[in-house]
């Protein structure tokens, strides 16, 4: 039983040593060996992936879906580069369809105001034309001649009497152009600055203060070329105004 004993432990004495024996020669085999396997399998893995991920999807009836864009399928996720380790630039197409918007709008907008710009200025070149061709009506306006007396000129002098108001020296311009009349006097009083009427073949004048609505005439005689005196009744025809100018 003693003998049996022995053996049985020599033995496994003699297995220990075999096994720590083994564990030294091996050991710097095992770490380079297991590491390089585990990167075999980390790459294999990640192809198959790849392959998978850049396959068709198929459905039910084991159809193949074609993408509408089947360039897309193949470039790898932002998750695919962090497991492949592998940095895969993607194309970047969104600065570019910005930048042809923004182009194309401020295009647009160019094109506007350049047609506002054109509208613009081919108003103005008509206003002016108006403008241009009345002028030239009014100025090329045939001048008639004068009736009953010649009194047009701005060489007229005189004085302005009103009974509300005050008697004032005053100089005066007459335009004529047949039988109208205007009297532009430079009175600072109220009224009897403006008058517009007429004159008629007797010399008679009749004539409107522009101020008042008043009506002025030759009260005391017809005019003439050298004298205008005009009057207009005040105070309940008490009283008469009155504008007196020579030359």
């Amino acid at each position: 039983m003693g003998t049996k004993c022995t053996i049985h432990e020599k033995l496994k004495t003699l297995g220990v040593v075999t096994i720590v024996v083994c564990m030294c020669v091996l050991n710097l085999h095992v770490p380079h060996t297991f590491a390089q396997s585990a990167t075999d399998v980390s790459q294999a893995e990640t192809v198959i992936d790849a392959e998978k991920k850049s396959l068709p999807a198929a459905n039910d009836d084991s159809e193949v879906v074609l993408d509408a864009q089947p360039e897309m399928k193949s470039v790898p996720t932002a998750t695919e580069e962090k497991s492949t380790g592998v940095a895969v630039r993607q194309p970047d197409t969104s600065p570019e369809t910005t930048t042809t918007r923004d182009t194309s709008s401020l295009v647009y907008v160019g094109v506007g105001l350049a047609a506002a710009a054109a509208i613009a200025v081919g108003l103005g070149s008509s206003g002016s034309s108006d403008s241009s061709d009345n002028s030239t009506t009014e100025a090329e306006a045939p001048q008639k001649s004068p009736v009953g007396a010649s009194l047009d000129g701005d060489n007229w002098s005189g004085r302005l009497l009103l009974i509300n108001g005050q008697r004032e020296l005053v100089t005066a311009v007459v335009n004529q152009n047949g039988s109208s009349l205007e009297i532009i006097t430079s009175s600072s009083q109220r009224y009897g600055r403006r008058f517009v009427g007429s004159i008629r073949s007797d010399a008679h004048i009749r004539v409107t203060d522009t101020t008042t609505g008043e009506t002025w005439t030759t009260f005391n005689g017809p005019a003439n070329s050298r004298r205008i005196d005009i009057y207009d009744y005040v105070n309940n025809f008490q009283d008469l105004d009155n504008l007196l100018l020579k030359r």
